[in-house]
Order: C-alpha cells, then sequence, then structure tokens
C-alpha cells in the first residue's frame, strides 16, 4: 500500500507507454504461435499444405495486422481479449484436427498446455508444465510411431507447444492481474467514498450525534462489524461514556464500567491500537469470553481517539467473524476515521465551551488562527458570492498579495481554467464539497501555480449555505519532482534491460574484432582482404551500436574536457546551417561571451543540441513552415543556463508531462523513436545537471538546461603526467598469463601476442586454475576478466593481493561493464588499469607496455602464506 493510507491509494490508470508495451508484446506472442502453427501444417520438407490450411493461416495473420491498427483503448478490453483467445484456440484447434498430425497426440498435448495455463498459478510454473507435457509428447510419439514419424517434423512440435504455453500463460496471468486491479481499486474507492462522507458529514453540520451515528455506522459497514461505538473516557472515574453506536442511534450517554472491559483499559494505558482476532483464545478475554461468545462477539478492536496527544475517546469495534484477521488496510483505515472522530469530539467540546464561557471561545478561536497562519497552505472562507472573509497568512507568499488586498475580492478570479471557475461556481450554487481537485491559480505578478483545491460549502444552524470553506496547497514543486523522479525511474528500469543486453553482446565482439585484425596484418590476396575488411567494418559497425545503447541506458562513459558551451553551439549551427536555411527557421543567437568553461563531452552536448534543434524544426515545419529558433546562455549562481526556445505551436499539458519518457513521441510513424529527449535527459543528468521545458499550446516552447561550472583541476595534471609514463616502454619479452571463462578471447591473446615467439602466453578458463598456475611460477602480466562464474575477477584479485602483494600491480582488468556502480568502485580503489570490451588489439598492447615497462620480473618466491 503506497504511504497515505488506503483512501489515498488509488492509483492511475496505466500510462500509453506501459499499455503499448502490453500491445506491442501481446501481438508478438500471436505472431509466434501464428509462425509456429505455420510450421505444424506445413513442416519443411514435409507434405504441401492444402489451400485450406494456407487460408487458415493467413486468415490467422490478417487477424493479428488487424489487432495491430486497433486502438489502444480497445486493444485491452477484456470482451476483446476473451474474444481473441476463443478464436485463437478454434483456429488452431481446427488446424491440428485439419492436419491430423500423430493420430490424435498433438491436439492431446495442446489442450494439455491449455489446462496448464488456465490453472498454472504463474507464467514460470505454466512453462514447466509446457516443458513435463513436450517431453511425454515426444516420449509417447515417438515410442508409438517408430521410425516412421520424421524427427524434423516431430520436433518442430516441440516450439509449438512452448509458444501455446507462453502465449495463453500470459493472457490468463494477465487476465488475473486485470481483476485484481479492477478488486483493489473498487476496494479502495469504498473507503475513498467512505471516508468522504465522514468529511463531509464533520464539515457540514453541527450536530454532533448526528456526525458520530454516521461515523460509527460507516466504519462498521467498511469492516464487516456488528458493532462499533464512539466513547469518551474518564481515567479519574474509571468509566466511559457511549456517544454513538451503529447498531443503536438512541444509545447515547450510556456510561461503561471500565473494570468489565480490559480491552479498553489496556488501550487507555498504552494509548495504542487493540487488536484481538479470537477472544476464545486471547488470555485478556478469559473473564469476558463466555459472555462474548453469547452475544456471538468474536473479534474486537479498540483504536484511541487522540488530539494533540490529548485521550478523547474510543473507537471500539465488537466483530463476529474468525475465518480472517483485522488487515493492516482496516486498521488504518479505522484509524482515520477516528482521527477524524477526534475533531468531531473536539468540537463539540468547544461548542458547548462557547455557550458556557464567551471568552474561552475568542480566546479558542485567536488560537486557531495562529496556527492556520503558520500553515504555507492557503486556508480561506467566502460569502455565497465567491468574496473572500477569512484568508490565511500563508496564502500571502502564494498569491502575491497581503491580507488585506484578497479580503473582499473574488476567488473564482484566481482560476484561469475554465473548468475549475465552473466548480468553484457549482460549489457557490449548489453547495456541491470539492474533494482533491487539481488545478492552477495565478499569482499577480501572473505566475502560474499547480495547486490542489479542497472546499465545501459552510451553513448555518438551520442546514442553509452561507458560504464556503477551503484549502488551497501549493504542488508545483511536488508535481515536478514527481514527473522528475518518474521519467528516472523509467530510463532506469530500461537502462538496465538496454545495458544488459549490450554487456553480453561484448565478448563475441572482442573475439571477431581481435580476429579479423590478426588476419589483415597476414598475407592474403586483395579478395580475402577485402572481405575480411568487412568483416572488421561489421564489426566496428556493431561496437558503434552496442555503445550507443550503453550511451541511451547512461552508462557508457563519457569522455569529458574542459569547454567553453558557446563553442559547442556554434558547431553545432554550423553543421545544421544548410538544414535551417531550407526549412525557412531562423536562428537568434543571445550567446553571453562571459560565460565560463566547464566539463563537459563535445559529442553528447552536441547530441543533445541537435536533439533540440531537431524537434523546434520539426515542430515549425508541421506548424506554419517558418519561423524562429532563438538559443541563449547565461551565467549564475554557479550554473550555467543554456535555453532553446521555438515559435512553435507548443504543447498541452497532457504532452508536456511525458517529453522525457522513453518512446514517447508525437510525429508520425516512421519519423521519430521517442529516445531523443529521454536521452538528453541522460546526458544532462550525467553531467551534474537539469533541464525542463515551458510550453503552451499556440506560445511555442522552450526547453532550459542547467549546468553546474566543474574546473578542470586533476584533469589537466593527470594529462600532464601521461605522457611521461607513456616515452619509451620498455621492449623486452614478457610472460603474461590470460584469464578469462571465454575461450575465443584467450585464444585471441594467445595469437596476437604469442604468435612471434617473442612473448610467453598463458592461459586460464577460471579463477582458480590461475591460482594453480601462479602456484608454479611467475608472470610479468596478468590479464583478469572481471565477470567469471564461480571466483571473479574481483575475488581472484583479493587473493593475488593477499598472497603476491607485488603481483597485484601487474594486473589488467578487462570487462564488458566498467560503468556498473559496483565495478566502477572497485576499480577506483584497485588502482590497475581496465580495458572495455570489445578492445582493439593496440588498446591492449600499450595497456601491457605501460604496466610491464622498465619493472623486474617477478617471481612466485614472493608468496605468502
Amino acid at each position: 500500500m503506497p504511504k497515505g493510507g488506503p483512501f489515498l491509494a488509488l492509483r492511475p490508470w496505466i500510462e500509453p507507454t506501459e499499455r503499448a508495451s502490453n500491445k506491442t508484446l501481446r501481438l508478438a506472442l500471436r505472431w509466434m504461435l501464428i509462425l509456429a502453427t505455420a510450421l505444424i501444417l506445413a513442416p519443411p520438407g514435409g507434405r504441401r499444405p492444402s489451400v485450406f490450411e494456407i487460408g487458415l493461416v493467413l486468415a490467422f495473420a490478417a487477424s493479428n495486422i488487424a489487432l495491430t491498427y486497433l486502438p489502444g483503448r480497445l486493444f485491452g478490453s477484456r470482451n476483446l481479449d476473451y474474444l481473441v483467445v476463443v478464436a485463437d484456440t478454434f483456429l488452431v484447434s481446427l488446424g491440428l484436427f485439419r492436419s491430423g498430425a500423430e493420430g490424435g497426440d498433438l491436439p492431446l498435448a495442446f489442450f494439455l498446455n491449455l489446462l496448464l495455463a488456465a490453472l498454472g498459478s504463474d507464467l514460470p510454473r505454466t512453462m514447466a508444465g509446457a516443458t513435463m507435457v513436450s517431453g511425454f509428447y515426444l516420449y509417447v510419439t515417438r515410442r508409438h510411431g517408430g521410425e516412421a514419424v520424421e524427427l524434423t517434423a516431430l520436433l518442430l512440435r516441440v516450439p509449438f507447444l512452448y509458444t501455446v504455453a507462453l502465449y495463453y500463460g500470459y493472457m490468463v496471468h494477465q487476465g488475473r492481474l486485470d481483476q485484481a486491479q479492477v478488486r483493489e481499486i473498487e476496494r479502495e474507492r469504498t473507503e475513498l467514498r467512505t471516508l468522504h462522507e465522514i468529511t463531509a458529514a464533520t464539515t457540514s453540520t453541527l450536530d454532533v450525534r448526528e456526525v458520530l451515528y454516521l461515523i460509527v455506522q460507516r466504519i462498521a459497514r467498511l469492516v464487516s462489524a456488528r458493532r462499533c461505538s464512539i466513547l469518551t473516557v474518564s481515567e479519574t472515574d474509571n468509566r466511559c461514556t457511549v456517544l454513538a453506536s451503529s447498531d443503536d442511534p438512541n444509545v447515547s450517554g450510556l456510561i461503561l464500567d471500565i473494570g468489565k472491559y480490559p480491552e479498553i483499559r489496556r488501550a487507555m494505558d498504552t494509548k495504542e491500537a487493540v487488536g484481538i482476532n479470537d477472544v476464545s483464545r486471547e488470555p485478556l478475554m478469559s473473564p469476558m469470553k463466555a459472555a462474548l461468545q453469547r452475544l456471538g462477539y468474536q473479534s474486537i478492536m479498540v483504536l484511541p481517539i487522540l488530539h494533540q496527544d490529548t485521550l478523547l475517546g474510543m473507537l471500539f469495534l465488537r466483530a463476529a467473524r474468525v475465518e480472517r484477521r483485522f488487515t493492516a488496510d482496516e486498521i488504518t483505515a479505522c484509524q482515520v476515521v477516528a482521527n477524524a472522530s477526534a475533531n468531531a469530539i473536539k468540537n463539540a467540546m468547544l461548542h458547548e465551551q462557547m455557550r458556557a464561557d464567551a471568552r474561552s471561545r475568542q480566546q479558542a478561536a485567536d488560537k486557531l488562527q495562529k496556527i492556520l497562519d503558520q500553515f504555507p497552505d492557503l486556508i480561506y472562507t467566502t460569502d455565497t458570492e465567491g468574496r473572500f472573509t477569512e484568508v490565511s497568512r500563508g496564502g500571502e507568499t502564494m498569491l502575491g498579495m497581503t491580507r488585506s488586498e484578497v479580503l473582499g475580492s473574488n476567488c473564482l478570479d484566481l482560476y484561469p481554467e475554465p473548468e475549475a471557475r465552473q466548480r468553484i461556481e457549482r460549489l457557490l450554487k449548489e453547495a456541491r464539497p470539492l474533494q482533491g481537485v487539481e488545478t492552477m491559480i495565478r499569482s499577480r505578478n501572473g505566475d502560474v501555480r499547480d495547486v490542489l483545491v479542497a472546499a465545501s460549502p459552510l451553513r448555518d444552524e438551520s442546514g442553509a449555505p452561507y458560504g464556503t470553506v477551503g484549502i488551497i496547497k501549493d504542488i508545483t514543486d511536488l508535481k515536478a519532482a514527481r514527473r522528475s523522479l518518474q521519467v528516472t525511474e523509467k530510463l532506469s528500469a530500461m537502462g538496465e534491460l538496454v545495458s544488459g543486453v549490450a554487456h553480453e553482446l561484448n565478448n563475441p565482439l572482442t573475439g571477431v574484432l581481435g580476429y579479423a585484425q590478426l588476419l589483415m596484418g597476414g598475407a592474403m590476396d586483395p579478395r580475402q582482404r577485402k572481405s575480411v575488411e568487412r568483416i572488421f567494418e561489421s564489426a566496428l559497425r556493431c561496437q558503434k551500436i552496442v555503445q550507443n545503447l550503453l550511451a541511451f541506458a547512461r552508462r557508457y562513459p563519457s569522455e569529458k574536457r574542459y569547454l567553453g558551451m558557446n563553442g559547442i553551439i556554434e558547431k553545432t549551427l554550423d553543421l545544421k546551417s544548410y538544414q535551417l536555411k531550407v526549412n525557412n527557421l531562423k536562428v537568434v543567437k543571445k550567446l553571453d561571451s562571459l560565460i565560463p568553461k566547464t566539463m563537459l563531452d563535445f559529442n553528447q552536448m552536441q547530441q543533445v543540441l541537435l536533439n533540440l534543434i531537431n524537434n523546434a524544426q520539426h515542430a515549425i515545419a508541421s506548424h506554419r513552415g517558418q519561423g524562429t529558433l532563438t538559443i541563449s546562455t547565461s551565467a549564475r549562481d554557479g550554473n550555467i543556463h543554456l535555453e532553446v526556445s521555438d515559435d512553435g505551436p507548443g504543447m498541452p499539458p497532457e504532452v508536456l508531462s511525458k517529453i522525457f519518457d522513453p518512446f514517447f513521441t508525437t510525429k508520425a510513424v516512421g519519423e521519430g523513436t521517442g529516445l531523443g529527449l529521454s536521452v538528453t535527459y541522460g546526458i544532462i543528468k550525467d553531467h551534474g545537471g537539469r533541464i525542463w521545458a515551458d510550453s503552451r499550446p499556440g506560445e511555442g516552447t522552450r526547453i532550459h538546461i542547467e549546468l553546474p561550472v566543474v574546473t578542470d583541476a586533476g584533469v589537466s595534471e593527470a594529462e600532464r603526467a601521461a605522457p611521461e609514463q607513456r616515452e619509451h616502454p620498455e621492449r623486452r619479452s614478457l610472460s603474461i598469463l590470460a584469464v578469462d571463462d571465454e575461450g575465443v578471447i584467450l585464444d585471441l591473446i594467445v595469437d596476437a601476442f604469442g604468435r612471434d615467439g617473442r612473448h610467453t602466453i598463458d592461459t586460464a578458463g577460471s579463477a582458480r586454475e590461475a591460482l594453480q598456475k601462479l602456484e608454479r611460477r611467475s608472470y610479468d602480466v596478468l590479464l583478469l576478466d572481471l565477470k567469471m562464474p564461480e571466483m571473479d575477477g574481483q575475488q581472484l584479485f583479493q587473493e593475488i593481493r593477499r598472497r603476491w602483494p607485488d603481483l597485484s600491480h601487474r594486473v589488467i582488468f578487462a570487462s564488458g561493464d566498467t560503468l556498473h556502480p559496483d565495478t566502477r568502485h572497485f576499480l577506483d580503489h584497485s588502482g590497475c588499469p581496465c580495458v572495455d570490451k570489445p578492445f582493439k588489439l593496440e588498446h591492449l598492447a600499450s595497456a601491457i607496455a605501460s604496466i610491464a615497462g622498465g619493472a623486474d620480473t617477478l617471481t612466485a618466491s614472493a608468496a605468502r602464506g
């Protein structure tokens, strides 16, 4: 349950990106089912399918194409899901019986998988069951059919059965998730409706007894209690008084002896909730067990009603249910009601006190006003025309007006949105309460703030409305933080997925790239050389793709240098100058020549600018064909500010809130991927900055970027020291031990550095094999892969440093994922260099020469226990 209690836990509708993802996955699984069915009907090398079978597959495929273009709001409907599943089952079954494959064995296996998918508790168990069904099917079919059953056609049944289990298992799983979500939403709606009724009652009438009776009735119905009561307690008299009871509206004033209610005594002593789920097993209730069971009470809950740590009374529930406990949601719901009851009881006390003592009443009002004035929210009251009659001091900052200036003005003037004004007008005319309405208000200087508005009618003793009371809470910063967090979470999740895929490609790419280099260095005829060069170029292209994936995942290392932002802007505009002229886009530059330099990655910042310029260019071109692009820079408060604005069509709020979401785009299909601004967001975050956008329909769009000013201290010193370390490396024969669980990489290192016989290359396929070789002989250089099964490169390095501390300075690490936080922390503290996979041979050779240059050969005799 999210923070804020069960009433605030209503989840939003599924995001469009999630809906699109579910649709894509479902269509992909259905294509797999279509393909698997087609292979069953027309196996390679088998019989020629009939016209009916071809038509069945084409009809199957046509239905999936039609679903592809179905609007997203219709695609996820439950009725459509049922129709599609039934149609799929009919088409597949018809195809299986029409083909007559192995008699009835395959249809039987198909329907067994359907049964597993329907009964399976989750997708992994469904797939496990599919494995058993597939194995049993292969055994039975092969045993009964013998050699007459063609093995190739038989093996094609296995992916078909797996596809059936995966598709139907996924559909069943999604259906259960949807049903669970509906149940949860219905429960939360019930809780919210109950709280709304209670809150409306507490603010719409001064009849405290009526309010308390409504509270106990609603809470009894909410948690299925036989009796719910609100009590006041007197610790001095050792007794309590019933104010309201759900099963008797006339019981008010009944006095109870606390000595007969040990559960109430415990709640009074601890000021904490007391829950008893079975009175027959609770020692505390032993004296009263027989009487409670005779009345049919099986479970009890007592919640203290506190007002500023003062015990006012108890919320006392008795229920006749032993089949389940009071849940955490029910306890929380009751606690919220107890708090509401505290206010109602306190108001009753204040009401009686004001009738008895006018001076005390005025003092209480003054105290309440002071408390309200401490809140940053705008708390107000109005008359029936909407004119402010009372305003808290917290509204002065929000509105940019003094309290005296606000009093007498009309509250409708605050709201620029017509819908918000209409709701306030309905509140004034029809006395309809407003609960949690998100809208905007405009201050005196024209600034627009996001706010949360709650308001209710004020009524006199006769029940007639004479005004309204409301709270306006400024949620501008909260919404901005929420949007930033949502974008960060989405990018983080997608980044982990993308970076994992990229990491798995780095190991085989290392072998392809390295062996292509070796072949290019040898003798071959021109035709062979051209082929090898194509392999090398293709491998480099794959390497670039991996780097782009890692860049999207924000895990590829940036190469920051001490640069000026204005220079990057000028070079980027030079690059786009022709296209901007062709598209009738005028560029206005307002660049502050005095802004300081900072640490920037030129390529990444150029990519940011190109993304923003391309978006502005597309927006203006689709709007009116010509326009103005303005780029300005400035420096203030230790930050560099970059603003890219256009006079295009602008964006509505619902689009503006999603522009940094991955794969969100307003462009036509094929014109954009929706990754430009999400990549831009990641780059700016990697530079320690922030990015946000302002836009309104018809007023263009402004993208703001703020980057911290970082000096180049430490970088220049490292750059000055680097040439000295590279001068005149020692060229001598080396003994090298390469440790990697990828055999192709070990073979590559042997072929690259040991083929001429000058260096001695030894290899180990695991960390434990490497330790055995280190115990027998010495090495000048150790090449360690960081990611290995059993004992990884980090553990091996720790063992080497413990047993051969001098050898730990001769280690070079290799990894395809050096930007993982744990890996980065280890490399930073190890003091050893690391080459990124896939590496070029010259990079590895340079690292070996640097680590071994001018050093004496190490010996194993230096080992320690």
